[in-house]
């Protein structure tokens, strides 16, 4: 299984995988494949805004949090993991998502409790 880790920001994406398009279409696809789970992920953490403490509102936000790119031989599979808050180490939170190496869709989403 192949691995890449990335920084939260993901706004150059496509231009990562426009790059790696002319050198290997797999590049090109697992970026993408990042994409599509970044969007979706960003959307979805927030609209669970809760401003009730600093650390709700800090676990809305897309940019405090890590994103792994692997792959298998049928999904792209993508994590995201809550970034250090205050110092502290922070378990669960995130989501792994399997998007299809056929379509580039996602085929399920875990979110991480």
């Amino acid at each position: 299984m192949r691995s890449w880790k990335l920084l939260p920001v993901i706004l150059g994406c496509s231009i990562f995988a426009s790059s790696f398009a002319g050198n290997n279409n797999s590049h090109a696809r697992i970026f993408s494949a990042g994409e599509t789970a970044y969007r979706s992920f960003s959307e979805i953490i927030s609209h669970k805004t809760d401003n009730s403490s600093d650390f709700f509102v800090f676990a809305s936000k897309i940019e405090n949090y890590s994103m792994t790119l692997q792959e298998d031989s049928t999904y792209y599979i993508v994590r995201f993991t809550l970034n250090n808050y205050r110092g502290n180490t922070v378990r669960g939170g995130g989501a792994e998502y399997k998007i299809s190496k056929k379509n580039l869709h996602v085929a399920d989403i875990v979110f991480f409790k």
